[in-house]
């Protein structure tokens, strides 16, 4: 685990989420280790929420998912209330998923020709990856068609960061030029991950108990 530890602060998209001072990383070991009642922090980061949401619906089930959703429309409201014209401001400022795409880091940029799918698409993943796919790949393969990715969003993988995931994450950063502002095929990194052998991550038991004692499932 340690030298996991290594090669993850040493990859590119570790070094320059501090370097940047960005959340994905930060936002997914919340989740990982408090559990759904963090998951109203992802309204922030909801390209986060999609990468964690296949892995939240078996490990909490229903009744934790009711849980966060009763957080997040909490949250929503609190938003409401202090700027009822947010919503709207927000969505008059979003730039196109083309514009977005520019900088995709991820396979999503295949989606923004045809984007009358884009929506159906993510959720028809989201939900084949909770039910069908293991536990070990889930965030592996969500990633490879996370929204909005960033030249960094990568790192929310780097719990199993090794030395094959070090190395290509700066290959990608050089296929650029250099260019932090284009996107890197970061997607190679989820790639490596979600066809090879990582090991078990244990979760501590206080992890278990906020979950009413039951095992995490999948």
């Amino acid at each position: 685990m340690r030298q996991r530890t290594i090669w993850a602060l040493l990859s590119f998209p570790v070094l320059f989420t501090l370097f940047v001072g960005q959340v994905d990383l930060l936002f997914a070991l919340v989740i990982l280790w408090i559990g759904p009642l963090a998951i109203p922090l992802l309204l922030a980061k909801p390209q986060v929420g999609f990468v964690v949401a296949p892995w939240l619906i078996r490990a909490f089930g229903w009744r934790g998912l009711w849980k966060a959703a009763i957080g997040g429309v909490l949250t929503l409201a609190v938003c409401f209330i202090i700027r009822p014209t947010w919503i709207f401001d927000w969505l008059s400022n979003t730039p196109s998923l083309a514009h977005y795409s520019v900088r995709d880091s991820s396979l999503f940029f295949i989606l923004t020709a045809p984007q009358k799918i884009v929506l159906p698409f993510l959720a028809g993943l989201a939900l084949i990856v909770a039910l069908f796919i293991p536990r070990r790949r889930r965030w592996a393969l969500t990633s490879l068609f996370q929204p909005l990715s960033n030249i960094y969003s990568v790192s929310m993988l780097a719990v199993r960061f090794g030395p094959l995931q070090f190395g290509l994450s700066w290959i990608a950063f050089a296929l650029t030029g250099g260019d932090i502002y284009s996107g890197a095929p970061m997607f190679l990194v989820a790639l490596s991950l979600l066809f090879m052998r990582t090991p078990k991550l244990r979760v501590k038991r206080v992890f278990e108990n906020r979950l009413g004692g039951s095992r995490i499932r999948g």
